[in-house]
């Protein structure tokens, strides 16, 4: 049961930080807390349910089709609904909210509101030091190791990511230096739901689908957030593995306080530290 809950807070881990990574990138660079994020996570799993259970597609066509289109719609609302009042915090922080229960609605009256399962193409377990694990659980653990370097390398090795970066760090700078923010704001938010998405297509042969189910991972994506530090990608990294763990091993053994100690976690380390483990001060425009 130990390495299970090993693979298990890995698994969890991993695509926690895949979730608030994307997050957490909006938050720093377009500067607003995107409720929203959640519904991407519901609706790429929802889509990739019904293109590979009602369409027939092969769940890697099937997947690759989800990451894309929704992507493409995190692009659509930021340039349509928020660019209108990119310097009105509280106009935007709106149009998110109401965002997140249209997205919800939507994908009820389209889809209904049962649980879905989305089938496996990975078959088969392996046996690690006496436990069996599915080997589906460890090729999602391996996507996510490749998918978080690949976002490592594009924020410390590209011009576009060290502008994210920068403007992370210091925004004032980045726009007397020249930086698009337009251009840089809509590659940004269309990274943050392909990251949201990507979680979204590895979990959904694991768990359960169904269209109410983008609350919970908006709330693990607020509490990795807040316990690594607004706009801090290593704080993301940090904390989401640390929620991971805690995660793996309390619903392995204590069931479902579990979330209760997330939370509780979240609030002993924010009076330690507010800024959580490496937040940096943001200005925000309300």
């Amino acid at each position: 049961m130990f390495i299970q809950s090993v693979i298990n807070s890995l698994m969890l881990g991993l695509t926690y930080v895949l979730l608030t990574s994307g997050f957490s990138l909006v938050f720093g660079v377009v500067q607003i807390l995107n409720f929203a994020h959640g519904q991407m996570y519901m609706l790429s799993s929802m889509l990739l349910w019904f293109l590979c259970m009602s369409m027939g597609l092969h769940y890697f066509w099937g997947a690759l089709i989800s990451v894309g289109m929704i992507a493409l719609l995190g692009i659509i609302y930021e340039r349509g609904l928020l660019r209108p009042f990119s310097d009105i915090f509280l106009a935007q922080l709106g149009v998110v909210i109401g965002l997140q229960f249209f997205f919800e609605g939507f994908a009820e009256i389209l889809w209904g509101p049962a649980d879905r399962k989305v089938q496996s193409v990975i078959q088969g377990t392996v046996k690690i030091g006496g436990a069996v694990i599915s080997w589906e659980k460890i090729v999602v653990i391996g996507a996510s190791i490749v998918v978080i370097f690949a976002l490592s390398y594009w924020i410390r090795q590209t011009k576009s990511g060290r502008a994210a970066r920068a403007t992370v760090q210091d925004r004032t700078m980045t726009d007397l230096v020249g930086v698009n923010r337009g251009q840089l704001w809509t590659l940004v938010m269309g990274i943050g739901c392909f990251l949201a998405a990507t979680a979204g297509v590895l979990l959904a042969p694991v768990f359960m689908v169904n269209p109410f189910m983008g609350g919970m991972p908006l709330m693990k994506a607020l509490i990795v957030l807040m316990l690594g530090g607004l706009g801090s990608i290593l704080g993301t990294a940090v904390a989401g593995m640390l929620l991971g763990f805690v995660d793996g091993f309390g619903y392995c053994y204590l069931g479902g306080v579990t979330d209760l100690i997330g939370f509780g976690l979240m609030f002993l380390i924010l009076l330690v530290r507010p800024r959580g483990f490496f937040g940096v001060p943001l200005e925000i425009r309300l």
